[in-house]
């Protein structure tokens, strides 16, 4: 069975994918099994319309299934701790993050043009903390902020431009794609590439 190249590379890589997943989910980072999942059902709802194959469903759901039963219980009860901590003891949505992010705003109307320049964010942070404190804060956690503190509007403008256009023309072939491996190869750089983004959303 494992001496057919076809299913020794499909074995080898379907390994790789569930052990990489069930780490995120063990690391315990939120912003990690958010992007995971959003991208994975991104992945899924792309791949099988795109295929137009059960067997494309089929294995989606087997790696799912492996994954949940790789967790395990222990693993389940503290990811679903880790997300319980986001309330405060009223019941809403607390984090420092969001007073940093309320922060980097204010830089951002002060340098809306070019930025504080790249790298400095560290350095003019403290002149707009809004809480008390001398911790040394090297970045946003949420990138398209940090862009647009130390790059203004240019650097997000030039990033946003190179990624639109390396999407469009790659969509447009992809959609003329019928060949299995071309789909395939497709789904997972668009989904590695939608992970990243939204991950980027709530860390750096």
């Amino acid at each position: 069975f494992f001496n057919r190249r076809r299913i020794n590379a499909h074995f080898f890589y379907g390994t790789a994918a569930i052990l990489i997943a069930t780490s995120i989910l063990l690391s315990l980072s939120r912003g990690g099994i958010l992007s995971l999942s959003i991208s994975m059902i991104f992945f899924s709802v792309l791949l099988v319309f795109k295929a137009k194959q059960k067997r494309a469903g089929l294995f989606i759901g087997l790696i799912v299934i492996t994954i949940i039963f790789l967790t395990g219980t222990s693993g389940w009860e503290a990811i679903f701790k880790r997300f319980e901590n986001i309330q405060n003891q009223s019941g809403l949505i607390y984090n420092d993050r969001l007073i940093i992010w309320k922060d980097s705003i204010n830089i951002i109307r002060g340098f809306p043009l070019i930025g504080t320049g790249t790298g400095t964010l560290e350095k003019i942070y403290p002149l707009y903390r809004s809480f008390p404190g001398d911790d040394v804060l090297e970045h946003a956690h949420n990138d398209y902020l940090e862009f647009f503190c130390t790059g203004g509007i240019i650097l997000p403008t030039l990033m946003g431009w190179c990624l639109f256009s390396i999407l469009y023309s790659s969509t447009g072939s992809f959609i003329k794609r019928r060949e299995w491996y071309s789909i395939l190869l497709f789904a997972g750089c668009i989904t590695s590439i939608s992970a990243i983004l939204l991950h980027s959303l709530i860390d750096f």
